[in-house]
């Protein structure tokens, strides 16, 4: 949107990761445009707590053009700068007045990037539309670990309230499924070729745990197609709900046998890994189209797989039997456990990892259901 001499300046609190991370992000862009010297067109001013960050088309060193336009009595926006910085009392961050080298400095010039970026104790790395969380500087490693860098921001704090709530529901998940086992002295016996009351248990949790982690990684993934949170959230549930049951009523028809079943859970593992791979070239090429188009784009591609989503629930349902009918609880129970937990899960996957990473989890998982789905159809019905 700029012209030639055209500056984009924002404006963060100079003590904490965002600043650093805006200043990396700049970098990564003028690289990508192809600019050779990024220090040239960056400039970060100081006022007491607060950084701005300037980042300009053409070289801040640059001389103006001969009439005088953008400049005045022929002078270059530096030495404006110097002059705006001596009225108003500002400081310069970048480039360093003194020429002292710290971290905003090596993040500019350093022609190592990467080793610059990993000399930050946060993760500050440009974001991407994979991971867009700009507020969020946790590295990955230090989520698992539990250990925050010190002088952590308050959304980094926000981190560790999302563990330790997953934490907590995970455990009471299990709390929940494993209480009933030890009062009832054992879970339902049902005899199968092979894994018992294993087989339709992993089954059940898997793809519950599948059906949250893809439904919100698509749903994230849309969001800059349709343009809003509160669009995708209502287009994506809506196609989702939709699909997932017109695929139940044809389940009958579609996955009358194990075999068959597992057929469609590996279409719906193919779809996720689609929407992992291709969903941003999706996104790229409707981004320009009109509201109806965008929103018709975002509705096929979430109709498919959730429609053979919708087959992997009632098929192994049917698959039980009557022999199996003391396990059909079980199921809903584990089933139910396994998504809730997900819908938190599925979230820090995405803020560390991001959408990629969680869409291939959600394949992951019907690939690993769609593996065992057979073993369940196997051997003597009965309980």
């Amino acid at each position: 949107r700029l012209d030639e001499r055209g500056i984009l300046s924002i404006t963060r609190f100079a003590y904490e990761q965002r600043a650093l991370r805006l200043v990396a992000l700049a970098r990564a862009l003028l690289e990508r445009e192809g600019v050779k010297e990024p220090g040239r067109h960056i400039r970060v001013l100081s006022d007491r707590g607060l950084a701005n960050v300037l980042v300009g088309k053409t070289p801040f060193d640059a001389r103006p053009t001969e009439n005088g336009e953008n400049g005045e009595n022929g002078e270059n926006d530096d030495e404006r700068l110097q002059e705006l910085s001596k009225r108003y009392g500002f400081g310069f961050l970048y480039p360093s007045p003194d020429g002292t080298v710290n971290q905003l400095t090596r993040l500019v010039d350093d022609e190592d990037f990467e080793s610059a970026l990993a000399a930050v104790p946060f993760d500050v790395s440009p974001p991407t539309d994979d991971r867009p969380f700009f507020y969020y500087t946790v590295r990955p490693e230090d989520f698992i670990r539990g250990s925050l860098p010190g002088r952590a921001g308050f959304d980094d704090r926000g981190a560790e309230v999302l563990r330790a709530a997953f934490a907590i529901l995970a455990s009471l998940a299990c709390l929940a499924l494993l209480l009933p086992v030890l009062l009832v002295k054992g879970l339902p016996r049902v005899r199968r070729g092979v894994g018992g009351a294993a087989i339709p248990l992993l089954y059940f949790a898997a793809i519950g745990l599948g059906y949250m982690v893809l439904e919100i990684g698509i749903m994230k993934r849309l969001f800059l197609l349709l343009g809003h949170p509160v669009y995708a959230v209502s287009a994506t549930l809506f196609a989702f709900l939709v699909g997932s049951g017109l695929g139940s009523l044809c389940t009958e028809k579609l996955a009358p046998t194990g075999r068959a079943l597992a057929g469609w859970l590996a279409l719906t593992a193919l779809f996720g890994a689609l929407h992992a791979h291709l969903g941003p070239q999706l996104a790229e090429h409707f981004l320009a189209s009109s509201t109806v188009v965008r929103f018709g784009a975002a509705g096929f591609a979430v109709f498919l797989p959730a429609f053979v989503m919708g087959l992997a629930f009632p098929g192994a349902i049917r698959l039980l039997g009557a022999g199996g009918a003391a396990m059909v609880p079980w199921a809903w129970a584990v089933n139910g456990a396994a998504s809730v937990t997900a819908s938190l899960g599925a979230v820090l996957i995405a803020m560390n990892w991001g959408y990629t990473a969680t869409l291939t989890t959600g394949a992951c998982l019907y690939l690993f259901a769609a593996l065992i789905a057979p073993l369940m159809g196997r051997g003597d019905k009965s309980v």
